[in-house]
């Protein structure tokens, strides 16, 4: 999913509501005044058209900036206005007939569109940052984690990120599918070859059960073989099952335990790579 910009939308609407505006005045309003709206809806409108998610609002659009640019009072200077010698009409009545209506009919064609566009509003989740959640989930790691990551800092960088966009757009399985694939990355990227674990210890049987034992075998602190057990059978496991789903209250206990447990399986990798290379 990307997100929108609706800056582009909130301007070029309320440009062409003022102009609007104007339209409906007397013809002899001041002429730096309307001149200066006009400039203001077509450089909005240009950037608007830049939108890929309004096609047909597009071409309504540069119907617009085809009017304006074909307008009279576009092609005449502020030296052409001479008070004193009677008013050069600033737009002719066809003109503003047309714009206004080109105005109307932009407005009816974005309208049906805005309905169509996939734009969603995101719900808040507890205390996150949704901005975060939705373009950077890494930063729900430590900025020292993130530092210490190495060999799977790719990968895990891109599961968290992941699991952070499915928490913020509700898809809560999806949140445990993506931590655990970090967390199993972070073992045996990083931690097996601290412990000096090797490929054929494990491969006959990679899963976190497997992954635990051998850690423990290693002597790495309860505090993490435990919380990873906690995690495995409180929320792993059930989501290997086809039939099982998490809710939203199961995704967001469980990002908080399994970034804990991250930064405390990097900080235990870290100790031991220092203990190993001192002298």
């Amino acid at each position: 999913m990307e997100r929108v910009n609706e800056s582009p939308i909130y301007w070029v609407g309320k440009s062409l509501g003022q102009l609007l505006g104007l339209l409906s005045v007397p013809l002899d309003i001041d002429r730096a005044y309307i001149i200066n709206a006009v400039e203001m809806v077509r450089v909005n409108l240009e950037v608007f058209i830049t939108l890929d998610e309004f096609p047909r609002s597009k071409k309504s659009a540069k119907k617009i900036l085809n009017t304006i640019s074909k307008s009279r009072f576009m092609n005449l200077g502020l030296k052409d206005f001479d008070p004193k010698n009677g008013i050069n009409p600033l737009i002719t009545s066809s003109e503003k007939k047309e714009l206004a209506n080109s105005i109307i009919d932009f407005q009816v064609v974005l309208n049906d569109e805005m309905a169509e566009v996939n734009i969603f509003f995101v719900n808040t989740h507890r205390a996150y940052n949704m901005r975060i959640l939705i373009e950077q989930g890494e930063n729900l790691l430590s900025p020292i984690t993130l530092d210490l990551l190495g060999s799977s800092k790719p990968e895990v960088i891109k599961d968290i990120r992941e699991a952070a966009r499915s928490l913020a757009f509700d898809f809560s399985t999806a949140v445990g599918f993506h931590l655990y694939r970090a967390i199993e990355a972070i073992i045996v990227e990083n931690y097996f070859p601290v412990l000096g674990v090797l490929p054929t210890d494990y491969e006959k049987n990679p899963n976190l059960g497997c992954y635990i034992k051998i850690l423990e075998k290693n002597g790495i602190d309860n505090k993490i073989t435990v919380l990873l057990a906690h995690i495995k059978d409180r929320y792993r496991n059930p989501i290997n099952h086809p039939d099982e789903f998490w809710n939203i209250e199961d995704a967001n206990n469980a990002i908080g335990s399994a970034i804990s447990l991250i930064d405390m399986m990097i900080q235990d990798i870290d100790g031991r790579r220092k203990k190993t290379v001192s002298p």
